[in-house]
């Protein structure tokens, strides 16, 4: 059984760390960018981005929060706790990102 968890943790691991990365190569390298761009050509890529990005990213908070929950039902103690904080923020961020998704920029 421990072996399961072993599994487990080295998923959830490797997708947070994945969306972690994600969500921190759009922040570091792409708002920037938009930020130094016409407008016309910020919002062409942005569209056309978006498109792509997001089967990617939402697939990415799937896994991640999946993962960790199911870490949370294989782990005891502290580190049930952990992953249910992370699972339970990893959805919040979905929730955030469909949102924001959803409403149109005000940029």
């Amino acid at each position: 059984m421990r072996t399961a968890v072993r599994y487990t943790q080295g998923a959830a691991l490797v997708a947070t760390g994945l969306l972690a990365g994600a969500f921190g190569y759009g922040a570091a390298n792409v708002i920037p960018t938009f930020d130094a761009v016409p407008l016309d050509v910020r919002l062409t890529f942005h569209t056309t981005m978006m498109k792509v990005n997001e089967p990617v990213m939402q697939s990415a908070m799937a896994l991640a929060i999946l993962t960790t929950f199911g870490l949370a039902v294989a782990g005891r103690g502290r580190p049930r706790l952990l992953a249910l904080g992370a699972g339970a923020l990893a959805a919040f961020v979905l929730i955030v990102t469909a949102a924001l998704v959803a409403r149109p920029s005000t940029r």
